[in-house]
């Protein structure tokens, strides 16, 4: 049973709006599993599982490229697969090798695949909506990387188009207050006062 003070501030209310990754959907889960996917298709001789864990490094210290490198998010991760396959700290603008390019498109083509809202989390939203709250996504991310993540998992049809918020497509990203003036203004909620954040 949610705590008494949660099921006040519930009660008074409107509008919900909800993070995605992580907490609509289990993204570092999905990542690890195709990462370790990718790895195994294109490691070679080398152990798949130590080629993952150089992926998620370089991924995470180096998600997106330096401004200004001219390079796409896609090119920009297919060279990280690159060093991590070859275990060169090139940046890969050099090119990419077709193990490189193999990694890339599977492991995008894995995490999107099963980047699903799972049943009992499209049935709570449903339940939340039926009850007459509005709801809502905003999540922070390269539009890009986030745009197809929204559109793989069916956030626009279950919330509304209007109501997916990408970050990464205006000035700033959270915790800046502007955002989440962007969001609430989306659900028709534009001071927020009754409008709550899920993680």
């Amino acid at each position: 049973r949610p705590p008494a003070d949660a099921m006040r501030s519930l009660c008074r209310c409107r509008a919900v709006i909800f993070d995605l990754d992580d907490t609509l959907v289990p993204t570092s889960k999905i990542d690890r599993a195709a990462i370790l996917h990718a790895a195994a298709l294109a490691s070679g001789d080398e152990l798949p599982a130590v080629v993952a864990a150089r992926f998620s490094e370089l991924l995470k210290a180096e998600p997106f490229p330096p401004e200004p490198s001219g390079l796409d998010v896609p090119a920009w991760r297919t060279g990280l697969w690159e060093r991590a396959l070859s275990g060169s700290s090139s940046d890969g603008r050099a090119g990419a090798s077709p193990a490189a390019r193999q990694a890339y498109e599977a492991w995008s083509s894995e995490r999107l695949s099963s980047f699903r809202f799972a049943d009992d989390v499209d049935a709570m939203v449903r339940r939340l909506q039926s009850a007459g709250y509005k709801t809502g996504v905003l999540t922070n991310g390269h539009a890009d990387v986030q745009r197809a993540k929204t559109a793989a998992c069916g956030a626009g049809s279950l919330f509304g188009e209007e109501r997916v918020i990408i970050a990464g497509e205006h000035a700033e990203q959270k915790p800046h207050a502007s955002i989440f003036r962007v969001a609430c203004a989306a659900l028709g909620e534009p001071d927020g006062s009754a409008t709550l954040m899920v993680g």
